[in-house]
């Protein structure tokens, strides 16, 4: 390549295809990043949930408890960390446990 010469002239077929290989694989990594980051919390809200249920079921009520906040926190729509947190402030016989039986 000359002195004067850009890269733009020097583009071949194969690097132009190469180029829009990676703008496409960019662009749809743009577009999947959010809904994969939803799914990742929701999976990891699930998790901690089947935690809390399991110190639950051991009568670990403050730990249980902890692991209901934090699923919450991740996911507040998941069914699982919601049920948890109802039967938790339940058993504390706390009066928010009514919102959280939906």
């Amino acid at each position: 390549m000359s002195e004067g010469t850009s890269i733009f002239l020097s583009l071949t077929p194969k690097r132009i295809v190469w180029i829009c290989v990676a703008l496409v694989l960019v662009v749809g990594g743009g577009f999947s990043a959010r809904p994969a980051y939803r799914q990742i919390k929701k999976w990891r809200a699930q998790r901690l949930a089947a935690e809390g249920e399991a110190l639950r079921a051991a009568n670990s009520w403050e730990p249980a408890l902890r692991k209901a906040q934090q699923a919450l926190q991740l996911s507040s729509a998941e069914t699982s960390s919601l049920r948890l947190m109802s039967r938790v402030l339940a058993h504390f016989g706390h009066e928010q446990t009514l919102p959280y039986w939906r």
